[in-house]
């Protein structure tokens, strides 16, 4: 474990903005440096005492202004995911009040690679960093936590599972060394970039947001993404790993009530958003205080959370995301004012390396090996050659049985004990003779309580025959007396059957006895062409086979692809509904912005009643109403439409489940009426939409005199036996996609990917 003591690096990006305000915010570039200045004539300055504050002066490590994203994730965030890669735990925190940036800054653009944000560059980073290093092995698992409303929330738990999961409460807790992970939620193996990818964008999908009057997609919780790597050597002969995990955190920002106007449900994730954000700001003032023994983490999930991001074991950065126009002015000092607070949290970084479990056995036998060696050579040097410390054989069982019987009996001497490993055996043998004894008691006892007596002779202990072990041979007698001073009855000589004793008959029935060691063979299904002489070839058996014996799987599989195209119909249908609502929302959301700036351009004068409320007229009030409707609408459908969804992705999985199970119920019956060495390889049933194929290839093979098979000969055929799906636009539009961007940017071909998918959920 290698330490790394530093402070909470802080970087402020400023959101572009045509009204920027130069006249109170001056950004100094040179000097990683914002000034405010607050004039008391400003507006709003009736809400301010005569001596309050008027100008602020801040520091940063970093000032972003008017900054693209490729250079901010250089900048900033580039050099906490190189630390996760050295095996350091690194943490990028988004911050800020509500529509700043934030997301954007976290996610970016998922329609535009140049326009991705944070979290898609680390992810390409880390891939490319880990393809740059042959050496070194890695796993990388990926998992996607929201907190909302106090609640902990699994954003990747819609995702198909390959083993069944039951839903169960997610805690946060601390391992041995204090780091935190939640309990019950879902870890994601990632093997490539695009893995990673529709990790995060599905999980970024399912997020609460909503709309208010300072932002159209307002974050309605915060998100946390954790990227946790496991990196060994590939060269180095040693169990010893790095584990690191590099964690991206969009916080949900800050709102003022009487600034958002939100009332109900949005009233009440507001007040929990502006709590856990207050409680975080606590945390923060604890951490920078020497005089405080008591960090509050505990309060709140969202600070329990980030104990390792603050002040803990994490190499973090603050992106404070800022506002720069003047109506912002209040909540935009609010966020440079926690920005500064965290700059004084020290965080104790340090690599945690695991033991490779795999290597450890390794190890661990190695050191077996040694020691069985160096007794060998003690009991050399001390003439005890004879002991050997392998696991017992059956033979050495059986003979550590016997003598455990002898001396029981009292037949021998005492035993030699020559090892551990001897005495356990014979204490085995002593627990198995002690329980064959208690079961043949318990059997006698049974017997003398249901009077069953007859034939059954107890010896006294000086009894010639108990000495002798209980056994009679009486002339002409059939059967053993059994041993142990207890007879359990002998047949008499009329119990003989007639002609001596004979073999039961055959299981068949016939009466006739069958050779040692036959076996009956099964039946036998052999397919034949039309005229019943020839065999069927593969393919034509196959067609065969689903009209007779496989009709069953055969309707099995047409019903389930009968459903996954209704279910398809219907998901482009209701993508079709979805998307004409969305048109008629942003159709009415610039009807309503240009009543609004028609409305502002009048002059408020004639706008605002006596009493304050705006006056709007008949036309922007239908707007309003068809816009309230149209919102409605699109958030219903696009519940159903998630729903529909998952059911389109479990009727696919089953038609391929469909598609497998015939197929192997035809290879076995087809291998089994031929006798080939037939393969699931030799008939292929391809998804719907693939394009067919066949293939054929035979090497001087001669099929009509029956060496096509076990002879040194080959011949396979390869066939689509389901008619391709034609592909609808959208899927020819990706097509499209694929080949220009393979063309233009191979690099970002695996993020155009897992976006095409995450938007094809509402699309289609």
């Amino acid at each position: 474990r290698w330490m790394s003591m530093s402070a909470v690096r802080v970087a402020v990006r400023t959101r572009p903005s045509a009204a920027f305000s130069e006249d109170c915010i001056k950004i100094d570039r040179d000097r990683q440096s914002i000034g405010i200045q607050l004039p008391k004539q400003s507006a709003g300055a009736h809400e301010r005492s005569e001596n309050q504050k008027e100008s602020w002066q801040f520091s940063y490590d970093q000032v972003l202004h008017n900054t693209g994203q490729q250079a901010l994730f250089d900048d900033v965030v580039a050099p906490v995911v190189d630390s996760v890669l050295a095996g350091y735990n690194g943490t990028v925190m988004c911050y800020g009040q509500t529509g700043a940036g934030k997301t954007y800054t976290h996610i970016g653009s998922t329609s535009s690679y140049a326009q991705r944000g944070l979290a898609p560059r680390a992810i390409s980073r880390i891939f490319q960093q880990l393809e740059a290093r042959p050496q070194h092995e890695a796993v990388l698992t990926a998992s996607y936590v929201e907190i909302h409303n106090d609640q902990l929330i699994d954003l990747l738990s819609h995702l198909p599972s390959p083993v069944p999961r039951h839903a169960e409460p997610l805690v946060i807790g601390e391992d041995k060394n204090g780091s935190i992970s939640v309990k019950g939620l879902r870890s994601i193996h990632v093997a490539n970039e695009e893995a990673a990818l529709i990790a995060l964008f599905e999980g970024e999908s399912a997020r609460s947001v909503a709309e208010h009057q300072l932002n159209d997609r307002s974050s309605r919780g915060h998100a946390v993404f954790t990227l946790t790597l496991a990196v060994k050597s590939r060269v180095e002969s040693s169990d010893r790993m790095t584990r690191a995990k590099l964690v991206m955190v969009d916080l949900a920002g800050s709102e003022r009530l009487k600034k958002t106007h939100t009332t109900g449900e949005l009233k009440v994730e507001s007040m929990y958003i502006n709590k856990s954000l207050s409680y975080l700001e606590q945390v923060v003032v604890a951490l920078a205080s020497r005089s405080r023994s008591h960090t509050p983490y505990r309060q709140t999930k969202l600070t329990h959370l980030l104990k390792d991001a603050i002040g803990g074991n994490s190499k973090t950065v603050l992106l404070a995301n800022i506002h720069t126009e003047a109506r912002h002015l209040e909540e935009t000092i609010a966020t440079l004012e926690f920005a500064s607070r965290i700059r004084a949290v020290r965080n104790s970084a340090v690599v945690v390396e695991a033991t490779e479990p795999e290597m450890m056995l390794r190890n661990y036998k190695q050191q077996v090996t040694e020691l069985r060696r160096e007794l060998a050579m003690h009991d050399s040097l001390s003439n005890r050659s004879r002991v050997s410390y392998d696991p017992f054989t059956e033979a050495e069982r059986r003979q550590a049985h016997e003598q455990m019987e002898s001396f029981l009996e009292q037949r021998g001497d005492d035993l030699p004990l020559e090892s551990v490993r001897q005495f356990k055996e014979l204490l085995a043998a002593a627990r198995t003779i002690y329980g064959d004894k208690v079961s043949q008691l318990e059997a006698l006892q049974r017997q003398v309580a249901s009077g069953g007596t007859d034939g059954m002779r107890v010896h006294p202990g000086g009894d010639e025959d108990a000495a002798t072990g209980g056994r009679v041979a009486e002339h002409g007698g059939v059967g053993d007396m059994a041993s142990a001073s207890l007879s359990f009855g002998k047949a008499p000589d009329s119990a003989r059957p007639p002609g001596g004793v004979r073999d039961p008959p055959h299981a068949g029935g016939s009466g006739v006895p069958s050779a040692p060691n036959s076996l009956t063979p099964g039946p036998t299904r052999v397919f034949f062409s039309a005229g019943g002489t020839a065999p069927l070839g593969r393919e034509a058996a196959f067609e065969e086979f689903k009209r007779g014996e496989g009709q069953t799987a055969a309707q099995a599989l047409a019903a389930a692809k009968a459903r996954h195209k209704a279910l398809r119909l219907e998901r482009q249908e209701l993508a079709a509904s979805v998307n004409a609502h969305k048109a008629e929302i942003d159709r009415c959301r610039v009807g309503v912005d240009a009543k609004s700036a028609a409305r502002d351009a009048r002059g408020a004068g004639g706008s605002i009643s006596g009493d304050g409320t705006v006056i709007i007229d008949e036309e922007e009030y239908a707007l309003l109403q068809a816009l309230r409707s149209a919102k409605l609408e699109y958030k219903r459908e696009h519940e159903q439409l998630r729903h529909l969804a998952a059911a389109f992705d479990a009727a696919g999985q089953a038609v391929a489940d469909a598609r497998q199970q015939l197929l192997d119920l035809f290879t076995d019956s087809f291998t089994n009426s031929n006798g080939a060495d037939g393969t699931a390889d030799d008939v292929v049933l391809r998804p719907a939409g693939a394009a067919p194929t066949v293939t054929c290839s035979s090497e001087s093979g001669d099929m009509a005199s029956g060496k096509g098979f076990g002879s040194g000969h080959a011949f396979s055929s390869s066939k689509t036996f389901d008619a391709p799906e034609p592909l609808d636009e959208s899927e020819l539009f990706e097509q499209m996609q694929v080949a220009r961007v393979l063309r233009d940017e191979p690099e970002s071909l695996a993020f155009m990917r897992a976006s095409m998918g995450a938007r094809g959920r509402v699309r289609h």
